[in-house]
């Protein structure tokens, strides 16, 4: 597309189309490499999406969120005790972010173990029966286990909607007669209602 757009008398070199390319944040060097290029993680995440390459995310991944939840909730604790308005719809679009990001990461855990799954059963590649079984046993204890004790043991992830829950019920009530306020509290719970669901199913 660069060539394609580049005035007709001015030869494009293909050091012109990778300064292009850095310029637009799509490439970026491979650090210690000079000469060596790869896309920028934005760029990669886009393609994995567009491509269906799931990206696993650990517990250590779900447990930052958890703590973004928390420490989010507290926020909007007490930008509701001060009526302040502006600040309350900023908590609460970075809450809808979170919460997507979680449900997000979330069904692509579970597509992505599902698809490496599927792909070790088809065996195409042909690997020995040790070799497959190590690939299983790391998704287990790295992914799995991990989650499982997360969301059955602790209750972590339950404890962390269910204050959030509470928040999002008391900023309701406490915008009622405010209409523009009360649609982002509603627009929130019912993105915690869908997280619920869908991490339920995951």
């Amino acid at each position: 597309m660069i060539q394609r757009h580049e005035r007709a008398l001015s030869p494009v070199s293909s050091s012109r189309t990778v300064e292009q390319l850095q310029r637009l944040g799509i490439v970026e060097a491979v650090p210690g490499q000079e000469s060596l290029f790869e896309m920028t993680r934005p760029v990669a995440s886009l393609l994995s999406f567009l491509l269906r390459q799931h990206r696993l995310a650990s517990v250590e991944i779900i447990r930052a969120y958890l703590c973004d939840i928390e420490r989010l909730s507290l926020e909007l604790q007490d930008t509701i005790d001060e009526n302040r308005h502006n600040m309350t719809v900023r908590v609460l679009v970075e809450l809808s972010d979170v919460i997507e990001r979680v449900r997000q990461d979330s069904r692509s855990t579970r597509d992505g173990i599902i698809g490496q799954v599927m792909r070790i059963k088809a065996n195409r590649e042909k690997y020995a029966v040790r070799q497959r079984f190590e690939v299983i046993n790391r998704l287990w204890k790295r992914y799995l286990e991990p989650l499982r004790d997360l969301i059955d043991v602790k209750k972590a992830i339950d404890a962390s909607l269910d204050r959030l829950h509470a928040m999002v019920v008391q900023g309701t009530r406490a915008f009622l007669h405010d209409r523009a306020m009360s649609r982002e509290f509603t627009a929130v719970s019912y993105r915690l209602l869908r997280l619920r669901r869908d991490m339920l199913s995951d």
